[in-house]
């Protein structure tokens, strides 16, 4: 990946790693509490 696309992405890590430390386990939860497609959640998490 370019260095670009990295950082155009990270901000969906760092939502996604946030809720997951406020206690939200499943990848419904986080896509609908961060308004993120649930596929691309799942893709972060799968990192």
């Amino acid at each position: 990946m370019s260095r670009e696309m990295k950082a155009n992405e990270s901000p969906n890590h760092f939502l996604v790693l946030d809720a997951i430390g406020r206690g939200m386990n499943t990848a419904n939860k986080i896509s609908i509490v961060n308004r993120l497609d649930k596929t691309g959640v799942e893709l972060i998490c799968n990192l």
